[in-house]
């Protein structure tokens, strides 16, 4: 009773200090200026041609580029792609654009693409007819849209040209926004502004990629082609190097083609909303400009009635998104202006509630880099905007960040939006640093002005307020709520009709770590509304020139101050708190007595109130039956302690034999529950989110080799990756199941192998099919050991069409669940068994596992037959009873991930700086593998010439770090719940160290390639593993066995990849491997001559 109390206690100043760190809110009304001051102007390097990420990867007319982008509704997308090459010279020749079609397949499954679209193809030019100058015509760029889409949903689809050869492209997947509806929000829209095509890019979009985005928007400025010459030479600035080139200023433009092939990860999976900048204007001959801009990039002018793409609209979910142009006409005689008195007429704030607008340049800003500089964009479209009750704007432009108070006319308005400029995504001409309101930095009026945005003077002195007569402040202004110079992105997540959350993501942070934050709150209910031009939801509380108030004369909506708490219940309760579920959030609503659940994402349940609460069910019987006072007569023989071993109960403590109990009748029975033990598991598969889950006292393995007897019969075919784990051989033993060999992705340089696709599992299968044979079931190791993941849905949904069970060994992968930066688990990806080692990084003992089963495909009660047939008759209580309490630690805390994903992320990105030290991601691969586990880091020293083994050795003498796994090129270290912020320290040290030593001995070159060859793509089966393993043996030497059928199972161990498998042909390269991880030391597991010089082979 007393722990339990405890934990209540504890429970509850977890969520009070939650309560206290909540983020600040708008609802407190405008904070006092803050100004973060900056560090350097930041480096601003821009990837050169060379880089592997910019180069062209495909050949032919097969699509690259490729890129998704909304229409106005979810109901449509856009999918554009490049087909051929751009081309540079003197004299160009367009290419034919209907020489190719524009295609799009697509459907609910990798292996279902059974709709079809077609759309336009186009081709541009940007020409220089003049001396010394070269011009350029672009690849064949396709658009296509999509129609008749289902909301929140995810598509595969494929594009090119199906009546070429090897002109369509691989196939990617893209999930449709929300229905519109004032209860449904995209989870994550990442912003971000003047991106770039530098190094700091790169940080920037890693940044942001591990925020899981589900919508990108991109406020102009994007790959900074006009910096640079035709000739391909680059300039730090917009003048330096072109004022008396040419009568035009001329651009580069095969970095858009770099811009988009190293962006293609991104924008083919992740909708991307674009907007035109500045820096798109790129002049030609014949008064032409936007060319690049214009043709690449879809956008949904038609379906929003705009007509042009440099203005439009579109829903997502609850929010409806205005793009506007800052360099095209925006008078209010103008089209545009016109256009978006409709728009918002438009709008219906009971379908909508959040109206969010993005431009370009910042209306709102105090850096002394383009001050001012769209005053006439406001003065023509403020009161508009303003009138409507828009709710936040987003900027870019100036390259820094800068949020302001909530404003209006220069005035502090609690009904005007906030203003949140994002400029630096990575841009080539460094950062921002300086203030107009420093002494001495204020700039000259008339030098304002953009003449491509217009030309005309609009930035009169103020009229009134603490700047009154001047141009500028002497101070940072009091609608400036906070600002600094860094490279960054930001995530807006809005929680409900009322509430979103705005994060600002630095660089040069944790990729966790928030620089700025605040939840910004409609007050629908406190508006005044205006009516101005046909309708409108505003309130005014001011107008007219250019006036100004200080925070003292500010006057809220609302009596509201602060963040209010829950008091319904009498329990402290942050807003929008985020529950254990990465995508359920509790939250506050505008009456702050009735907190709601709603979820962004159909697959995540929240936890029932008794799991929420912590308790676990067998640890207390335990405890409870372990000081009961009774006179024991029955096993095990130690007696609770009375007789263990001396040596042990010194090692382990004494009371550890007390709880070492047997299946009494107050424990349960393991293997036909009722009681404690069916409660343990029933809390178990709520929280992971399955149907039914078993307690494995056997570890994975007999989860792993129990699912394949439940789903195959003997002589049915498993299809298995060939790096799969020994069990997955054992069990082909048992169930006489034949195995299907898939060969996944190999980096010889890495010798590490990575997953497997739908499109390899969809070819397997129809071979099977063709031939008559059975599919058992389709067992996927994902995560993999290096933490790399396979599509489960994709293969989900190509074997479910055909009634095929999927098995995934999710042992590395049973934590996936608890933290938004980690991958989709499995059973949320629609598999049907799942194993997973709660022992690696979840904290229950050595041995425990979980077996977990979703839908109808598997007989549970066959699942449950084959556990008792493989697991002990006398399961472990302390093995069962740690499986219970490492989900009670989880459901308790709901921020368990959050420092070891931030330590873990930090790690990698210190590591990727230190000389001659790669770290693996997922660029090392060619396959779509969608996502790594943030906690596994693999990290190789080849080139400083030294082997995964040296490497290790070298960190375990020198400084006692102990790593997971090793390879012949790399060294895997696993984060977990335990890692120390010292100890992920001791490891950037460690390796700092070693890069000093060998990069000063051995210098740095490129990546060494892998020695021996694959030991995986290179195998020929004779026998199945059944018929292999019953066979009599004998042994011969190591020189004598090529050729011969190998009659054992013989992997290294770590990682537990079987090399050589019963019924397979002795190979040379296996051998060579086998020898060769041998010599460095590692453990081979099921030779029966553990130094190999000999093998057991069959008798055939």
């Amino acid at each position: 009773m007393r722990m339990r109390v405890s934990l209540l206690l504890l429970a509850a100043a977890a969520v009070a200090a939650a309560a206290e760190a909540a983020p600040p809110s708008t609802l407190a009304g405008p904070t006092r200026p803050v100004t973060v001051p900056p560090r350097d102007r930041g480096h601003a390097v821009d990837l050169p041609d060379t880089d592997p990420r910019v180069q062209r990867r495909v050949k032919g007319w097969a699509p690259e580029q490729i890129a998704v982008a909304l229409s106005a509704a979810p109901s449509s997308a856009w999918v554009s792609w490049v087909t051929g090459d751009f081309q540079m010279g003197a004299a160009v020749e367009p290419l034919d654009p209907t020489a190719v079609a524009s295609v799009v397949r697509y459907g609910l499954a990798a292996d279902s693409l059974v709709r079809r679209a077609t759309g336009d193809a186009l081709v541009y030019s940007q020409l220089y007819p003049f001396d010394g100058l070269l011009n350029y015509t672009s690849a064949i760029i396709h658009h296509v849209r999509l129609q008749g889409l289902e909301p929140g949903t995810e598509y595969f689809y494929q594009c090119g040209d199906p009546a070429i050869p090897a002109a369509m492209s691989d196939i990617h997947a893209f999930r449709t926004m929300p229905a519109v509806g004032p209860r449904s929000y995209p989870g994550k829209i990442a912003i971000v502004g003047d991106l770039g095509l530098t190094y700091n890019t790169t940080s920037t979009v890693e940044h942001m990629v591990s925020n899981q985005p589900d919508l990108v928007l991109l406020l102009g400025d994007v790959s900074y082609a006009n910096l640079y010459l035709t000739n391909g030479t680059g300039t730090d600035c917009y003048s330096c190097s072109f004022a008396n080139s040419t009568p035009i200023h001329e651009t580069y433009q095969p970095r858009w083609d770099y811009w988009g092939r190293y962006m293609e990860p991104v924008t083919s999976r992740i909708p991307m909303m674009v907007v035109e900048g500045n820096h798109e204007i790129e002049e030609q001959i014949d008064n032409r400009t936007f060319a690049s801009y214009s043709s690449r990039f879809s956008f949904p002018s038609t379906e929003s009635g705009s007509f042009s793409p440099f203005y439009y609209s579109f829903d997502a979910g609850g929010i409806h998104f205005i793009m506007l142009a800052a360099y095209a006409d925006y008078s209010k005689s103008g089209k545009q202006y016109k256009w978006l008195e409709k728009d918002l007429a438009k709008v219906d704030r009971s379908v909508t509630p959040w109206v969010i607008a993005g431009w370009h340049a910042p209306w709102y800003s105090t850096f002394k880099a383009h001050y001012r500089e769209a005053e006439c964009m406001r003065v023509a479209m403020e009161e508009l905007l303003y009138s409507y009750a828009v709710d936040v704007v987003f900027t870019g432009h100036v390259h820094a960040y800068e949020r302001s108070n909530r404003v209006f006319n220069y005035t502090l308005d609690p009904c005007g939006p906030v203003h949140i400029s994002v400029g630096d995504g990575g841009n080539r001409e460094k950062m921002a640093t300086s203030y107009a309101d420093e002494p001495g930095r204020c700039p000259d009026p008339l030098s304002t002005p953009d003449p491509f945005m217009g030309g005309g003077f609009c930035g009169f002195n103020f009229t009134s307020g603490p700047a009154a007569g001047s141009f500028c402040w002497d101070r940072q202004p009091d609608y400036s709520a906070y600002r600094e110079s860094s490279f960054g992105h930001g995530i807006l997540e809005v929680k409900n009709e009322t509430h979103a959350l705005w994060r600002w993501h630095r660089n040069q942070d944790l990729y966790g770590s928030v620089g700025d934050e605040i939840y910004i709150v409609r007050e629908p209910d406190n508006l005044q509304p205006v009516q101005l031009g046909g309708g409108g939801g505003g309130c005014r509380r001011g107008g007219g020139g250019a006036g100004m108030v200080s925070l003292a004369a500010y006057s809220p909506c609302s009596t509201v101050a602060g963040v209010p708490k829950n008091k319904g219940n009498g329990a402290a309760s942050s807003t929008h708190k985020e529950s254990i579920m990465r995508h359920v959030v509790v939250q506050c609503a505008t009456s702050w007595d009735t907190p709601r659940t709603s979820t962004t994402n159909g697959s995540h349940a929240e936890p029932s109130a008794v799991v929420k609460a912590g308790t676990a069910p067998l640890i207390q019987a335990l405890k409870s039956t372990a000081n009961q006072d009774v006179s024991c007569f029955h096993f095990p023989g130690h007696n609770r302690g009375k007789a263990s071993p001396p040596s042990l109960s010194e090692l382990i403590g004494s009371r550890t034999f007390l709880h070492d109990l047997p299946e009494l009748p107050e424990l349960d029975d393991l293997f036909s529950p009722k009681g404690v033990i069916l409660d343990a598991q029933k809390r178990a598969a709520e929280l992971f989110g399955s149907f039914k889950t078993w307690f494995l006292v056997n570890g994975s393995t007999c989860g792993i080799q129990a699912s394949v007897m439940a789903t195959c019969s003997p002589g049915d075919y498993l299809i298995i990756p060939r790096n799969c784990h020994i069990s997955v051989i054992s069990a082909l033993v048992l169930s006489g199941a034949v195995p299907k060999y898939i060969v996944p992705e190999y980096n010889s340089g890495w010798d590490i192998a990575g997953g497997i696709t739908p499109s390899q599992v969809d070819k397997v299968v129809k071979e099977l099919e063709e031939d008559r044979k059975k599919v058992g079931a389709v067992l996927v190791t994902s995560p993999t050991y290096h933490g790399i993941c396979s599509n489960i849905q994709g293969i989900v949904n190509v074997c479910h069409l055909r009634g095929i069970p999927v098995i995934v060994d999710e042992a590395h992968g049973a934590h996936f669940r608890f933290h938004r930066n980690f991958p989709s688990s499995a059973t949320e990806q629609g598999a049907d068994l799942v194993v997973q080692s709660t022992h690696k990084v979840l904290c229950s003992l050595t041995q425990s596992s979980m077996l977990h089963m979703a839908g109808d495909l598997v007989d549970a009660d066959k699942v449950s037959q084959c556990l008792q047939l493989l697991q002990s008759s006398s399961p472990s209580y302390l093995l069962l009873s740690s499986l219970d309490a490492a989900r009670a630690q989880l459901s308790e805390n709901a921020e368990s991930f959050d420092e070891p994903v931030s330590m873990a992320l930090e790690t990698k990105h210190q590591l990727r700086i230190i000389p001659g030290i790669s770290v693996l991601d997922l660029s090392s691969f060619l396959s779509d593998f969608p996502a790594i586990d943030p906690l596994r880091i693999t990290l190789s020293a080849s080139d400083l010439q030294l082997s995964g083994y040296e490497a290790d050795d070298f960190l375990a003498e020198e400084h006692q770090i102990v790593s997971e796994l090793v390879g012949t090129q790399a060294v895997t270290f696993a984060v977990n719940l335990g890692t120390r912020r010292h100890d992920v320290q001791r490891l950037v040290h460690s390796v700092k160290h070693l890069s000093e030593k060998y990069f000063s001995e051995n210098g740095s070159s490129s990546r060494k390639e892998n020695p021996v060859s694959s030991p995986l793509d290179k195998f020929s089966i004779k026998l199945t593993p059944r018929e292999a393993f019953f066979l009599k043996k004998r042994r011969v030497s190591i020189e004598d066995s090529l050729g011969e059928i190998c009659g054992e199972l013989i992997c290294p161990y770590p990682p537990g990849i079987p090399v050589l498998i019963p019924g397979e042909i002795v190979t040379q390269d296996s051998l060579s491997y086998l020898m060769d991880v041998r010599d460095n030391g590692i453990a081979i597991s099921g030779a029966a001559d553990g130094e190999l010089k000999s093998i057991m082979v069959c008798n055939v």
